[in-house]
């Protein structure tokens, strides 16, 4: 019997996972930012196109059933064909304590990345900053980074593990403080040093509300009923202040984008209040 006689079982689909963590693009590109962007272009140039469009099937269709991130180590659990889900993890390497701080120190002479990172951006100039420092954004694959996955799967990364890091990249394009945390660099702590600088917001204008004079007449002033006195409402010109300073929860298992629920739901309560509000008055 020669070589190509032998039989092949067909490839089987994967087992279907309820309610499992899965990417909210349907079809494209994960990443639209330029850090995302070069997350992916870290991995994908390690593996074949076989294996990443698999991957894109596992992490649109929803296969992995727990995603753990943390500073310096990520696990994860996908589902493949076989009975048990396979554990995939990704380790990084962090900054240290000495080279955050000098982060932070070239940070106080950048008033424009500065702007940028409290406005929940990340600008370019950030990653100059790094690499002046000598420091990495993208930790480089099997350097910086390494991902081992149970699998059988020769490929490095495999499909499991490329799921994950598919991911990874659509979560820190909408927050690239996660990215950021994974290298150690916590976003409170952060935050509290960018306000060390000094650059702050421009606060509102307010201007002295007009007090009506009490009547010296105590018969006017304590024989008349309360008149209730509801002035003109308007709804808040940002809707849902606070969720989108906050930002997303991490790996929202939704079809819809986490904030823009949140700013039509604060939107139509608001609405709401002041309806029955006015209907009261």
């Amino acid at each position: 019997m020669s070589y190509y006689d032998y039989w092949y079982p067909p490839k089987k689909p994967p087992k279907q996972v309820s309610g499992g963590i899965k990417t909210q693009s349907k079809r494209g590109r994960f990443a639209t930012n330029w850090w995302s962007k070069l997350w992916v272009e870290n991995f994908e140039a390690r593996t074949d196109s076989g294996r990443l469009t698999r991957a894109r099937s596992y992490a649109r269709s929803g296969q992995t059933q727990d995603l753990e991130i943390a500073p310096g180590l990520v696990k994860a659990s996908v589902q493949g064909t076989a009975g048990k889900p396979y554990q995939i993890t990704v380790t990084m390497t962090l900054y240290s304590t000495e080279q955050i701080e000098a982060i932070y120190q070239e940070l106080g002479s950048q008033p424009m990345i500065v702007a940028q990172l409290l406005n929940n951006n990340l600008p370019e100039e950030f990653d100059e900053l790094l690499k002046n420092l000598n420091l990495f954004l993208i930790p480089k694959y099997n350097k910086d980074m390494h991902v081992s996955c149970n699998c059988l799967d020769w490929g490095d990364p495999c499909k499991h593990s490329a799921a994950i890091l598919y991911l990874i990249a659509e979560e820190i394009d909408k927050n690239p403080f996660l990215l950021l945390k994974m290298l150690g660099i916590d976003k409170d702590s952060l935050l509290e040093r960018l306000k060390l600088t000094g650059i702050k917001a421009k606060p509102a204008v307010q201007t002295a509300e007009v007090l009506e004079p009490l009547s010296a007449d105590p018969q006017d002033f304590w024989g008349k009923a309360c008149e209730r006195r509801i002035d003109p409402l308007d709804p808040p010109q940002f809707p849902a202040a606070i969720i989108r300073r906050l930002g997303a929860i991490p790996f929202w298992r939704s079809d819809s984008d986490f904030i823009e629920l949140m700013q039509k739901t604060y939107s139509n309560a608001g609405s709401k209040l002041i309806y029955l509000l006015m209907q009261d008055k």
